[in-house]
């Protein structure tokens, strides 16, 4: 047994007994964990649903979601509008922000508690103020220093565990269809990313400044106060720059991400176009000007430049990203255990496996990918119940990618599995909206749980697990 030190200091007994003084605490002995034991009772290759009540029961109320065009937003966009999510794998909960462009201007954040099995609004959105009239452009009512407008993520979102924060990089700005813009600070530039400290999360506030929520009808006396948890990686007024990078960042609409640790830090490898280059970020400290921003691969051989979806293999140093429904059968890659260089094209040709057929079938667009560092492949999520391996075999990485499908559509819809595209559409309207961006950032593997986490349905936020094979409890 361990004893851990309490607020006034530990003091050891006799033999196995111990005691701390008033507000101490002592630890000791294994502790039991529902979800986890959740998971260890379903079988491998199963799907469990995780939450105990709907999304769309804890949206904003309408009186504090800012108008759009003629009335309160739509706010199935914040989930349907190309949005995916972050994944705080410290605390077992899944953070969901988006909106965007031409379909919502709430900022708000939503917050799905694993342990509790509950979704909750965790922080109220802001209101939003005309900036360039001939665009109907807008911006925060705090500015965008201080919080970010609503936009479509794609697979834009992630969470730093070192540096405890949530991270967008955006992708389809509101009403800019781009990048973040910063304005009223000089002349306007392109934002970096935005990170957020949940800690004051689920208390009523507005994610910037105080008294910047909506205010009408209901809402039009109340000035919630201001959790000030946004805070904005300032790249292009200050950032050091000596490789001349940064001029290729910006812009991430319909990119990717993939996170990892190294050095010690939260490490970011990021798509961007147009010409979709591979980046990586280290994010040092607190301090924006001291992250490390390189180059960590070429375009070429034609990479997708829509709705991309991207994964990394740690061990191997491989990324692989999937993409829009021109690439057909194809997928790419960059080795970055080097240099950087050019992405390699993976063709049907290359493909090999009990799975291959299934999965040319199922392949179009905006699937999830992630790594499952458990059995050392990636997998893919294709809506419904449907899953697939991938793993390289050996030799040059254009060949030899062994694809196994490990669950087809089978068993029943919402139940048993996640639906598929057509059960989803077959919803009456007002339920399900049939724009929803499929899998797109919805994909994440949790090693808090040895597992992949799915995210579906714009109204009801349904969160799936996915248990692998061989799972191993974590520790």
């Amino acid at each position: 047994m361990q004893a851990s030190r309490g607020k006034t200091g530990l003091m050891a007994a006799a033999g196995r007994v111990y005691q701390t003084g008033s507000g101490g605490t002592i630890y000791g002995g294994r502790f039991s964990n529902s979800l986890l034991d959740l998971i260890a009772a379903a079988p491998a290759n199963s799907w469990v649903q995780l939450n105990q009540n709907t999304l769309n029961s804890v949206w904003a109320p309408p009186d504090y979601v800012p108008i759009y065009v003629s009335g309160p937003g739509d706010t199935t966009a914040v989930m349907r509008a190309w949005s995916g999510f972050g994944w705080d794998a410290k605390r077992s909960r899944l953070i969901l922000y988006g909106g965007g462009h031409a379909n919502y201007d709430g900022n708000e954040v939503y917050v799905f508690d694993a342990q509790t099995r509950r979704w909750s609004l965790g922080l109220y959105p802001t209101d939003v103020k005309e900036w360039d009239l001939t665009k109907a452009e807008r911006i925060t009512m705090d500015g965008p220093l201080r919080s970010p407008v609503s936009a479509h993520t794609y697979d834009n979102n992630g969470y730093l565990e070192v540096l405890d924060r949530f991270i967008t990089f955006g992708g389809a700005a509101a009403h800019v269809g781009g990048a973040y813009q910063i304005h009223g600070d000089g002349p306007s530039r392109n934002a970096g990313p935005y990170t957020l400290d949940l800690s004051l999360a689920g208390r009523g506030m507005v994610g910037g400044l105080s008294d910047t929520n909506v205010k009408r009808g209901t809402s039009a006396g109340v000035s919630l106060a201001g959790a000030q948890a946004w805070s904005m990686r300032d790249y292009y007024k200050d950032h050091p720059d000596p490789n001349g990078v940064l001029r290729f960042l910006p812009e991430h609409i319909s990119c990717g991400t993939a996170y990892t640790v190294e050095n010690g830090h939260d490490v970011v490898y990021i798509t961007s176009r147009p010409g979709l280059h591979l980046h990586r970020i280290e994010f040092v400290d607190s301090d924006y000007r001291n992250d490390l921003i390189s180059r960590a691969g070429n375009a070429g051989n034609n990479p997708p430049q829509w709705d991309n979806t991207v994964a990394l293999d740690p061990e191997n140093r491989v990324i692989l990203i999937m993409g829009d429904v021109l690439s057909g059968t194809h997928f790419w890659g960059w080795d970055i255990s080097g240099p950087p260089k050019d992405n390699f094209l993976v063709k049907s040709g290359g493909l090999t496996g009990p799975g291959v057929t299934a999965w040319l079938a199922a392949f179009s667009n905006k699937h999830g990918l992630d790594y499952d560092s458990v059995n050392r492949r990636f997998v893919m999520w294709s809506e419904g119940g449907q899953v697939f391996a991938i793993k390289h075999l050996d030799g040059a990485l254009n060949v030899n990618w062994y694809i196994e499908e490990l669950r087809p559509n089978t068993g029943t819809a919402g139940v048993d599995r996640p639906k598929t595209r057509a059960e989803l559409d077959a919803e009456p309207v007002g339920i399900y909206s049939k724009s929803d961006s499929a899998t797109l950032g919805k994909w994440k593997w949790a090693k808090d749980l040895n597992a992949f986490v799915g995210l579906q349905h714009n109204y009801n936020g349904n969160v799936w697990v996915y248990k692998p094979s061989n799972w191993v409890r974590p520790a």
